[in-house]
């Protein structure tokens, strides 16, 4: 699953082991562009290997129902199923600058982890974050409302590494250096 953008995650994945797409993405405008892409790298809802979600990554029960309603119409789809709420759980969740732009991210990626994927799977996510320098820091916060108008929502000061980290994975997950 990807918090999709303009969907350039779809020239990157390896269809030996990528079963499946789903693409979360809010903005209905996108979804045009967001299929065309993703057909032209072998990812289409025709073949039953693409899903869009019109949702953003914090709606968590109409990302579980809409995945539990398309695998159980799609039989090419693999979705493991575990004890998790409703069943439905996914391998990966790919965040490539979006964590930014979440409201209430901490929950958001706190339920991801512990409602969408499955215990085991991975998170992989390519964010901009806090400056650990104090000068850095303050100009990030001091750009911070008018960035958030501009691009969307995003919060350029966000540490989103420690709001992956503090999601809550289990203890025998190392944490990259």
């Amino acid at each position: 699953m990807s918090l999709a953008g303009h969907g350039h995650l779809a020239s990157y994945l390896d269809h030996d082991k990528v079963t499946a797409y789903v693409a979360l993405e809010p903005n209905t405008l996108m979804h045009a562009r967001l299929r065309e892409k993703a057909a032209s790298y072998g990812f289409d809802e025709a073949r039953g290997n693409f899903l869009i979600l019109a949702c953003g990554a914090e709606d968590i029960d109409r990302i579980s129902d809409d995945l539990h309603r398309w695998s159980s119409t799609t039989p090419s789809t693999d979705l493991s199923t575990s004890g998790h709420e409703r069943g439905m759980v996914i391998d990966t969740i790919v965040c490539i600058l979006t964590i930014c732009s979440i409201p209430s991210p901490a929950q958001t990626m706190h339920d991801l982890v512990h409602r969408i994927l499955r215990p085991g799977g991975q998170l992989l996510f390519y964010e901009h974050v806090r400056n650990p320098r104090p000068t850095v820091a303050q100009v990030q916060d001091f750009v911070a409302p008018i960035w958030k108008r501009v691009f969307d929502g995003c919060v350029v000061g966000l540490d989103a590494g420690s709001l992956v980290w503090d999601a809550g994975f289990p203890d025998d997950v190392g944490r990259a250096k």
